[in-house]
Protein backbone atom coordinates (compact mmCIF):
# COMPACT_ATOMS: atom_id res chain seq x y z
CA UNK A 1 0.00 0.00 0.00
CA UNK A 2 2.75 2.42 0.69
CA UNK A 3 4.72 1.50 -2.23
CA UNK A 4 1.40 2.25 -4.33
CA UNK A 5 0.30 5.80 -2.49
CA UNK A 6 4.39 7.03 -2.87
CA UNK A 7 4.45 5.78 -6.59
CA UNK A 8 1.04 8.04 -6.90
CA UNK A 9 2.59 10.85 -5.40
CA UNK A 10 5.42 10.67 -8.07
CA UNK A 11 8.17 9.29 -6.22
CA UNK A 12 10.79 7.43 -8.23
CA UNK A 13 10.58 3.47 -7.87
CA UNK A 14 13.35 2.59 -6.39
CA UNK A 15 12.58 5.16 -3.06
CA UNK A 16 9.33 3.57 -2.66
CA UNK A 17 10.42 0.66 -2.47
CA UNK A 18 12.86 1.06 0.00
CA UNK A 19 10.53 3.12 2.63
CA UNK A 20 8.05 0.52 1.98
CA UNK A 21 10.92 -1.96 3.35
CA UNK A 22 11.83 0.39 6.22
CA UNK A 23 8.47 1.16 7.31
CA UNK A 24 7.29 -2.58 7.26
CA UNK A 25 9.91 -3.31 9.69
CA UNK A 26 8.85 -0.46 11.89
CA UNK A 27 5.31 -1.74 11.81
CA UNK A 28 6.33 -5.22 12.65
CA UNK A 29 8.07 -3.76 15.34
CA UNK A 30 5.00 -1.19 16.48
CA UNK A 31 2.75 -4.23 16.48
CA UNK A 32 4.84 -6.03 18.87
CA UNK A 33 5.25 -3.69 21.27
CA UNK A 34 1.70 -3.13 21.07
CA UNK A 35 1.12 -6.99 21.92
CA UNK A 36 4.22 -6.56 24.93
CA UNK A 37 2.61 -3.53 26.62
CA UNK A 38 -1.38 -4.92 26.69
CA UNK A 39 0.17 -8.46 27.87
CA UNK A 40 1.45 -6.54 31.07
CA UNK A 41 4.94 -7.23 29.66
CA UNK A 42 6.34 -4.08 30.05
CA UNK A 43 4.97 0.19 29.26
CA UNK A 44 4.36 1.15 26.11
CA UNK A 45 6.54 4.61 27.02
CA UNK A 46 9.43 2.01 27.69
CA UNK A 47 8.79 -0.87 24.53
CA UNK A 48 7.63 0.77 21.48
CA UNK A 49 10.75 3.84 21.48
CA UNK A 50 13.36 1.09 22.59
CA UNK A 51 11.57 -1.48 19.91
CA UNK A 52 11.51 1.11 16.94
CA UNK A 53 15.10 2.54 17.34
CA UNK A 54 16.25 -0.51 17.17
CA UNK A 55 14.37 -1.90 14.09
CA UNK A 56 14.75 1.55 12.74
CA UNK A 57 18.51 -0.04 12.05
CA UNK A 58 17.41 -3.20 11.23
CA UNK A 59 14.90 -1.66 8.81
CA UNK A 60 17.59 0.15 6.44
CA UNK A 61 19.31 -3.70 6.00
CA UNK A 62 15.82 -4.72 5.62
CA UNK A 63 14.90 -2.21 2.83
CA UNK A 64 18.26 -3.08 0.59
CA UNK A 65 17.47 -6.83 0.90
CA UNK A 66 13.48 -5.65 -0.50
CA UNK A 67 15.29 -3.48 -3.15
CA UNK A 68 17.53 -6.17 -4.71
CA UNK A 69 15.17 -9.11 -4.05
CA UNK A 70 12.26 -6.78 -6.06
CA UNK A 71 14.60 -5.64 -8.62
CA UNK A 72 16.51 -8.93 -9.39
CA UNK A 73 12.46 -11.20 -9.21
CA UNK A 74 11.06 -8.20 -11.34
CA UNK A 75 13.64 -8.85 -14.28
CA UNK A 76 12.50 -9.78 -17.34
CA UNK A 77 14.59 -12.98 -17.38
CA UNK A 78 13.10 -13.66 -14.08
CA UNK A 79 9.59 -12.97 -15.12
CA UNK A 80 9.33 -15.10 -18.45
CA UNK A 81 5.97 -17.70 -17.72
CA UNK A 82 9.01 -20.70 -16.93
CA UNK A 83 10.62 -18.56 -14.47
CA UNK A 84 7.53 -17.47 -13.23
CA UNK A 85 6.98 -19.41 -10.16
CA UNK A 86 10.68 -20.83 -9.68
CA UNK A 87 12.68 -17.72 -9.54
CA UNK A 88 11.00 -16.53 -5.89
CA UNK A 89 11.80 -20.16 -4.89
CA UNK A 90 15.20 -20.54 -6.29
CA UNK A 91 15.90 -17.32 -4.97
CA UNK A 92 14.78 -18.38 -1.40
CA UNK A 93 16.47 -21.43 -1.44
CA UNK A 94 20.24 -19.84 -2.51
CA UNK A 95 19.62 -17.23 0.20
CA UNK A 96 18.89 -19.53 2.94
CA UNK A 97 21.57 -21.96 1.82
CA UNK A 98 24.78 -19.43 1.01
CA UNK A 99 23.95 -16.52 2.80
CA UNK A 100 22.42 -18.16 6.20
CA UNK A 101 26.06 -19.07 7.58
CA UNK A 102 27.28 -15.71 7.40
CA UNK A 103 23.64 -14.48 9.55
CA UNK A 104 25.01 -12.13 12.22
CA UNK A 105 25.13 -14.23 15.58
CA UNK A 106 24.10 -10.90 17.96
CA UNK A 107 20.04 -10.56 19.31
CA UNK A 108 17.57 -9.67 16.87
CA UNK A 109 16.00 -6.54 17.99
CA UNK A 110 13.06 -7.72 20.38
CA UNK A 111 16.02 -10.24 22.70
CA UNK A 112 18.30 -7.04 22.63
CA UNK A 113 15.03 -4.60 23.86
CA UNK A 114 14.19 -7.80 26.01
CA UNK A 115 17.67 -8.32 27.63
CA UNK A 116 17.81 -4.33 28.44
CA UNK A 117 14.70 -4.16 29.95
CA UNK A 118 14.78 -7.68 31.70
CA UNK A 119 11.96 -9.31 30.41
CA UNK A 120 13.79 -12.12 28.68
CA UNK A 121 13.32 -15.18 30.61
CA UNK A 122 14.80 -18.53 29.22
CA UNK A 123 12.24 -20.98 30.37
CA UNK A 124 11.06 -24.45 28.62
CA UNK A 125 9.67 -24.32 25.10
CA UNK A 126 6.28 -25.12 24.84
CA UNK A 127 7.52 -27.66 22.21
CA UNK A 128 11.46 -28.99 21.47
CA UNK A 129 12.10 -27.05 17.56
CA UNK A 130 13.36 -29.56 14.77
CA UNK A 131 16.00 -27.67 13.92
CA UNK A 132 17.25 -25.66 17.03
CA UNK A 133 19.11 -22.11 16.45
CA UNK A 134 19.37 -22.98 12.60
CA UNK A 135 21.21 -25.89 13.18
CA UNK A 136 20.78 -29.50 12.41
CA UNK A 137 21.80 -31.46 15.83
CA UNK A 138 22.79 -34.52 14.13
CA UNK A 139 25.78 -31.99 12.74
CA UNK A 140 25.82 -29.86 15.32
CA UNK A 141 26.79 -25.72 15.07
CA UNK A 142 28.71 -25.16 11.59
CA UNK A 143 28.22 -23.43 8.52
CA UNK A 144 26.94 -26.55 6.98
CA UNK A 145 24.76 -27.09 9.55
CA UNK A 146 23.56 -23.79 9.45
CA UNK A 147 22.97 -23.84 5.55
CA UNK A 148 20.95 -27.49 5.88
CA UNK A 149 18.75 -26.21 8.44
CA UNK A 150 17.91 -22.95 6.14
CA UNK A 151 17.36 -25.36 2.56
CA UNK A 152 15.20 -28.00 5.23
CA UNK A 153 13.55 -24.28 6.01
CA UNK A 154 12.97 -22.92 2.63
CA UNK A 155 11.40 -26.25 1.45
CA UNK A 156 8.94 -26.91 4.28
CA UNK A 157 7.17 -23.57 3.65
CA UNK A 158 7.49 -24.12 -0.27
CA UNK A 159 5.81 -27.39 0.51
CA UNK A 160 3.44 -26.16 3.21
CA UNK A 161 3.13 -23.04 0.80
CA UNK A 162 1.88 -25.20 -2.25
CA UNK A 163 -0.43 -27.27 0.00
CA UNK A 164 -2.13 -24.21 0.72
CA UNK A 165 -2.72 -22.81 -2.35
CA UNK A 166 -3.89 -25.88 -4.10
CA UNK A 167 -6.12 -25.82 -0.95
CA UNK A 168 -7.54 -22.19 -1.58
CA UNK A 169 -7.85 -22.92 -5.18
CA UNK A 170 -10.16 -25.90 -4.84
CA UNK A 171 -12.36 -24.40 -2.36
CA UNK A 172 -12.59 -20.82 -4.95
CA UNK A 173 -15.73 -21.08 -6.74
CA UNK A 174 -15.53 -21.70 -10.67
CA UNK A 175 -14.87 -18.62 -12.09
CA UNK A 176 -17.28 -17.94 -15.52
CA UNK A 177 -15.37 -17.41 -18.46
CA UNK A 178 -16.76 -14.87 -20.88
CA UNK A 179 -16.47 -15.43 -24.10
CA UNK A 180 -16.81 -12.65 -26.04
CA UNK A 181 -19.47 -13.01 -29.23
CA UNK A 182 -18.71 -13.45 -32.93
Amino acid sequence: MLYEFLLKRGANDNIALILAGWTSTLLAATACSIELAVSDTIAAGKVVPAMLSVHALIGVGEALVTLILVRTLDSKNATTNQCKHAAPFLGALLTATLLSPFACTYPDGLEWVAGQYGFLKEGAPLFIAPLPDYTLPALGEGAISTALSGLAGVILVGVFGAILVRLLQQSAPQRLAIVPAR
